[in-house]
């Protein structure tokens, strides 16, 4: 199929009712004609690759009537391939636009960057929006000048910085780094690659990969910047405060080798700037600084360790990835370095629970310490704590058994046994087996799954799920959530265990954020559930981080010493709301105790994996009556 067949697909898969194919034609902008030839391709599809059928109806339209799991398969496989390539090519257009205003001091016309990019002037009239709601942020802005062009207003620091953050244009880290580097020649990046290495091995200092990478990219805009006579300008407190550094004396070394070769001058304040950068870099190398860092580090495992019963002070590679973030995460802070986290949003959604603790310890530290952790920092202290929590789950031994079932002999059973073993952790694989001595083998083993490269027709005892020999990434994260799904079917939906009709709310007119959480928190107060303090607590929670997760969903909440009993809030927004730059649907107000820890992230985990699932979603915010929410937030749980 081609794009537009695919989008026509995904239309038909989002509604079970029947469309009329005019309204389809609208909305894909082609002839009634294309869509009924479309039609014809995509009954034949449906028909070969599943056991549903294309209805018509005269007069009233097309639906496709198709098993609920094959039309989940199909959405989640075509809302894929439908959006990436495209996804792609808007993502890399937006980066360029950004850093062409940048860079350039000379103006620029809509007209010529419609021409440029073969889009029509409104899709680069949005893309510059997004961009100016970004620059912002930097105190920059995006100036319209008619017949002249577009051009951006601001100092130079600003624009490095936005520079230094052009990911968080697209979320896209990868990308931009690449885009970032082809800006320079390989001569220009050899040179001063030459010079970070030499510096490192005179002074015996190790910068991380990632500070390495970032180091370089930022030496070679400085060199780029001062040759274009666009020099950095610091307030001299902050000139100060680094001059007597050791960092500026290894910047000031640095590229006074480099003025020889790039021809150019560096004055003293591009030495204290990049001066910042070598400090706000991770090392390998920490020896003296453990000794302020290992009491934070320590402090912050010990509160994890109360709030979570997990033995996270066992775990040394733990202390050692802490010891090495929070030196430059420190560093970052005490000297106003701008940072930003490109995986922040994604973070918040995939691992929530770790997230909403390490914000409330940051908080802690905040009133203790004096120490205000951004949430960008808590986002990578998050990684190192789900990294603890991986490894202490492997540790345990809790594996499930396994068996697979391969259709393609020895050599690649064995590949993709291996394959599964080393991303895995969680499974023990008994044995790559055929298909023909699977029954036996049942008879002799308890399995916990199946996990087979051909259909296996009479499986039904079993979970079983079919990949490709090869595994590619997108089976990764269909196995995970297949393995997860496995939990929640022995435990029920913990989402509903705390949801009462009384305590879920439909909204079918847009109200502010805040609004909802304290109409949600005084109806759990009304009923005993809550202190009447709860209410405030989770609105000043929501101003400290957005508790919004991605897809629609956000979870608000507050202080746990305020809650008596266990709930679950909800509300279901007809028209969405905003949410910080977000949209949002669907919102939990948890009032969860944390005396059963292990409920608490099967919880956190269970509404990560709605947030993935967009059909079981689209049919909760559907709803219009409380009962009938809950029921279709049980879909969450496969064992509806």
């Amino acid at each position: 199929m081609n794009r537009r067949q695919q989008k026509l697909l995904l239309m038909l898969l989002e509604s079970k009712e029947t469309q009329l194919v005019s309204k389809l034609a609208s909305r894909l902008s082609c002839s009634e004609k294309t869509v009924r030839n479309d039609l014809g391709t995509i009954k034949e599809y449906i028909e070969s690759e599943t056991n549903g059928e294309l209805i018509k109806k005269p007069g009233l339209g097309v639906y496709i009537e198709v098993e609920e799991y094959e039309r989940n398969r199909l959405f989640q496989t075509y809302s894929f391939i439908d959006t990436k390539k495209e996804d792609v090519i808007e993502r890399q257009r937006k980066v360029e636009i950004a850093y062409e205003l940048l860079i350039t001091k000379a103006p620029i016309s809509i007209q010529t960057l419609s021409e440029r990019y073969y889009v029509n002037r409104p899709i680069i009239r949005k893309e510059l929006e997004d961009i100016r709601i970004w620059l912002k942020a930097y105190e920059l802005d995006v100036h319209l000048k008619q017949k002249i062009g577009l051009r951006i207003e601001g100092d130079e620091m600003a624009r490095r910085k936005a520079i230094s953050n052009l990911s968080e244009v697209v979320n896209d880290e990868p990308l931009v780094h690449s885009f970032l580097k082809k800006q320079f020649s390989s001569y220009e990046i050899s040179l001063v690659e030459n010079e970070l290495r030499t510096l490192q091995d005179k002074h015996g200092i190790s910068y991380t990969d990632e500070a390495y990478e970032n180091l370089l990219l930022h030496t070679l805009f400085t060199v780029k910047r001062v040759k274009q006579r666009q020099i950095i300008t610091l307030r001299d407190k902050d000139f100060d405060r680094v001059t007597s550094t050791a960092e500026y004396t290894w910047a000031k070394e640095m590229l006074k080798k480099l003025e020889i070769v790039f021809v150019a001058h560096f004055p003293q304040e591009e030495i204290a700037y990049l001066a910042l950068h070598f400090i706000g870099g991770k090392r390998r190398d920490l020896r003296e600084a453990e000794l302020e860092i290992d009491p934070i580090a320590k402090e912050l495992v010990e509160r994890m360790t109360e709030l979570t019963s997990l033995s996270f002070h066992e775990d040394d590679a733990l202390m050692e990835g802490l010891r090495v973030h929070l030196y430059a995460a420190l560093n970052r802070i005490t000297y106003g370095l701008s940072f930003t986290n490109p995986m922040l949003q994604d973070i918040k959604h995939m691992y929530p629970y770790l997230f909403d603790l390490l914000i409330g310890i940051a908080s802690e530290f905040s009133e203790k310490h004096a120490i205000n952790i951004p949430e960008d920092e808590v986002a990578y202290l998050t990684l190192h704590f789900e990294a603890a929590v991986e490894r202490l789950h492997s540790n345990r031994g809790k594996r499930k058994r396994a068996v697979i079932v391969c259709h393609l002999g020895v050599g690649m059973s064995q590949l993709l046994r291996s394959k599964l073993e080393r991303k895995f952790a969680s499974l023990t694989i008994l044995d790559c087996i055929s298909r023909g001595d699977l029954s036996s083998f049942l008879k002799k083993e308890e399995l916990d799954l199946v996990i087979s490269t051909v259909t296996l027709d009479t499986l039904q005892s079993i979970p079983s799920i079919v990949i490709s020999p090869l595994l590619n990434i997108e089976e990764e994260s269909r196995l995970e959530a297949f393995i997860e799904s496995i939990d929640r079917t022995k435990r029920g939906s913990m989402i509903t265990t705390y949801v009462k009709p009384e305590f879920v709310f439909v909204y079918h007119e847009p109200v502010h954020r805040f609004k909802v959480i304290e109409e949600l928190a005084n109806a759990l107060y009304h009923s005993g559930y809550v202190k009447r303090e709860y209410a405030a607590r989770a609105l000043e929670r929501e101003r400290t981080s957005s508790t919004n997760i991605g897809s629609g969903i956000s979870i608000p909440h507050g202080d746990p010493t305020l809650i008596q009993d266990s709930a679950i809030a909800v509300a279901v927004m007809k028209e969405p709301i905003e949410w910080e730059r977000e949209n949002v649907s669907l919102v939990f107000l948890l009032a969860v105790k944390n005396d059963k820890s292990e409920e608490t992230r099967a919880l956190f985990r269970e509404i990560s994996t709605l947030s993935e699932n967009p059909l079981v979603l689209k049919e909760v915010v559907s709803q219009t009556n409380p009962q009938a929410v809950i029921d279709s937030l049980r879909g969450t749980n496969p064992s509806k």
